[in-house]
């Protein structure tokens, strides 16, 4: 202990002026982000949601909008939408001012580049609504952006702000208000903010010393996702994060299998999800954490089905982090809260072990996988229920024995290789597709298991559990479809016509090209003797959808859109977490893989996202569908780490050192992150 407090002290010395240089620059972010998003912080939002329609803001466009005054109202918020546009140009200038005082409470112009679709922007009034100065106030929105390049405003026909009116160029539109918030002081959500961000600027300035001082990666990374993670935990609201409710409720069946009880009810307690609201995040669900945190448990003794029912304990492989808290909880007769914030944390607890096995093990590629275990949708899955946090940690560690084996010069010991089977032995039963990452193991050489005798053994033992669920799953459809081959003949063709899956699949190869006509086909879903009927049609829209969606899936994979793809972080942060993690791919590495190996790990992506598409294509989408359905991002995340680990090389590199450059860029994002969440959540729900 005492020389490493010596080793601490001596680096503090040696990096002083990095220390300040990090430091200066920390201090003057934090000032910047909490006067940029003062404006939403810790106020309450009282107003409307409902978005019917849409109106461009353009030359020649004033959108007027008369309400009520709110006394002591802070700041306002529109909602605009962009259309998705990439080039939109000009200005939107918004005027807040009193209608019986006169009174100027704003006068801002925004470039039309910089809003988000179909988000709140938040303007601050330079002096808060008083109801003794004016009993309502005016909203004037024009743009001098020309048509097909502005901003739209979202309305609504349904006169949802009482005593509000609405005017297009004057000309009064009959029961309808733009979609607008005005945000009040609310104690409760002031103090929840305020415990936030200086817990947040705590966390980061730790964090950004370990930096400073050098610390070992493996530690810095698994204590960055710790820390972070229960940040994330905090202003992530419950149910918010894609299919929460089942995978807690999925825990929760396993703790009552465990305890002996039925586990097709849930006592009404344990299942109060008032404030929830789903995939939104809900600034209500803060209210109730602070509120009924320390509430004593009640059980009502009132039960309801669970959503789904987990007929067995197979469930446990991938929901064992989350279930060991959901356990605790419960044995400890904890309220409903603290048993679902107890399941999320053992859950994150699990990924930054998982952070700290795969960049100690791994012999290089470090700051990689620890930048990418750090990036937000990362963060936010392991900080829910979602058995993506196991999926992606064991993918990290998985990836890291790869290394380690194949540019260690040393003989594999039995330890390592009991190690890899338990973690393929876990990891192939949540989704069987991401096995497909032992393929490389396969070209780890020989001389590392004293023969090819030995690695033709080990090879079969780690791949055993790949194996048995590809024909868990696979076996059924394929004798599905024998089963339904049926031979036919005299049609018109004099062709022999087989029934696969329900579809006919013609004999004549010239058949294979023919236009897919939908209204011939009497079944609306696709399936597998489609795809061979109408290869070409198949083919054409698996292509039109990747075209389409490549670029956000990519983005998506990072954590661009959180929250159920509600909650939608700025571009900025994104094009920033993404150069950063770009430029830890080229860091310099002492060994490097064979351009062999880098071809075969970009086919092994290639084969899982097609393989991901395919099941989308059979089971989402309808064949009026021009584009696959349902794809998200999440669902490319695993892939990252295999893809990006192929671009280090010993000709382009950055030189040593810019590791910590990086890492503090991300962590610096990373704040920006967190206030937004924090800003998002107090204007939009």
């Amino acid at each position: 202990m005492k020389e490493r407090l010596n080793r601490l002290k001596e680096n503090l010395w040696k990096n002083k002026y990095i220390v300040l240089a990090f430091s200066v620059a920390w201090i003057a972010l934090i000032i910047f982000s909490l006067n940029a998003y003062r404006t939403s912080m810790g106020l309450e939002a009282i107003g409307t949601n409902v978005s019917d329609h849409v109106t461009e803001l353009c030359q020649g466009v004033t959108v007027e909008q008369e309400l009520p005054v709110l006394d002591d109202a802070r700041s306002i918020s529109i909602r605009f939408a962009t259309y998705a546009r990439r080039n939109n140009k000009g200005n939107v200038r918004i005027t807040v001012k009193g209608n019986e005082s006169g009174t100027v409470y704003a006068d801002t112009q925004t470039p039309a580049s910089d809003f988000e679709d179909n988000l709140f922007l938040t303007v601050g009034l330079d002096t808060p609504l008083d109801i003794l100065k004016d009993d309502d106030i005016t909203i004037t929105l024009s743009s001098d952006s020309i048509r097909g390049q502005g901003v739209g405003v979202y309305y609504t026909d349904r006169d949802t702000l009482e005593g509000g009116s609405m005017h297009i160029n004057g000309m009064p539109m009959s029961d309808s208000d733009i979609t607008v918030k005005l945000q009040v002081p609310n104690s409760y959500y002031e103090h929840f903010s305020k415990v936030i961000i200086i817990w947040s600027i705590a966390v980061f300035s730790v964090l950004i010393l370990m930096i400073a001082l050098e610390v070992g990666p493996q530690i810095r990374f698994a204590m960055t996702a710790l820390l972070v993670g229960m940040i994330f935990i905090a202003i992530i609201t419950p149910m918010s994060v894609p299919d929460e409710q089942f995978h807690y409720e999925a825990a929760y069946q396993i703790v009552s299998k465990l305890l002996g009880e039925d586990h097709t009810i849930i006592d009404k307690t344990y299942r109060n999800y008032s404030h929830f609201n789903g995939h939104e995040n809900s600034a209500l669900a803060y209210f109730r954490l602070i509120d009924q945190f320390d509430e004593p448990l009640e059980l009502k003794g009132k039960y309801e089905g669970v959503s789904e029912d987990i007929d067995n304990l197979s469930c446990l492989d991938y929901f064992f982090p989350q279930t060991v808290g959901v356990f605790i909880g419960r044995v400890l007769k904890l309220n409903f809260l603290k048993t679902f914030y107890l399941g999320r944390f053992t859950n994150l607890l699990f990924y930054a072990f998982c952070v700290y096995w795969a960049i100690r093990i791994a012999p290089t590629h470090k700051n990689l996988i620890g930048v990418l275990c750090c990036m937000p949708m990362f963060l936010q899955q392991c900080s829910s229920y979602s058995y993506d946090c196991m999926i992606n940690g064991l993918i990290f560690v998985l990836l890291a024995y790869f290394l380690k084996w194949y540019m260690s010069k040393e003989k594999i010991p039995y330890s390592e290789i009991a190690a890899v089977s338990a973690v393929v032995y876990l990891l192939a039963p949540t989704k069987f597709i991401y096995g497909l990452f032992i393929v490389p193991f396969y070209f780890v050489p020989a001389d590392r298991f004293d023969g090819r005798r030995n690695k033709l053994l080990v090879s079969l033992v780690i791949s055993l559990p790949v194996i048995y669920n590809f024909v868990y799953m696979l076996a059924p459809q394929i004798t599905r479809m024998i089963n339904r081959i049926e031979e036919t003949y005299g049609d018109s063709a004099s062709a022999v016509k087989i029934q696969m899956a329900g579809l006919p699949i013609h004999s004549d190869p010239r058949q294979l090209f023919k236009e897919f006509d939908p209204t011939g086909i009497p079944d609306d879903t696709y399936t597998v003797g489609f795809i061979v009927e109408y290869p070409v049609h198949t083919v054409v829209m698996v292509l039109k959808t990747i075209r389409f969606g490549l670029k956000r899936w990519f983005y998506d994979a990072l954590g661009r859109t959180l929250s159920g793809e509600t909650l939608l972080l700025p571009i900025r942060i994104i094009h920033i977490l993404t150069a950063v993690l770009v430029l830890s791919a080229f860091t310099r590495q002492e060994n490097t893989l064979s351009p062999l190996l880098r071809i075969i790990m970009i086919g092994i992506c290639v084969v899982i996202g097609l393989l991901i598409l395919l099941g989308f294509l059979l089971s989402e989408t309808s064949k009026i569908d021009e584009l696959i359905q349902g794809v998200q991002g999440r669902y490319f995340s695993p892939l990252l780490s295999y893809f990006f680990v192929i671009f280090a090389n010993k000709k382009f590199s950055l030189p040593k050192g810019t590791e910590r450059y990086l890492s503090y860029i991300q962590l610096l994002m990373l704040f920006e992150v967190i206030l937004y969440i924090l800003s998002f959540t107090f204007v939009n729900y």
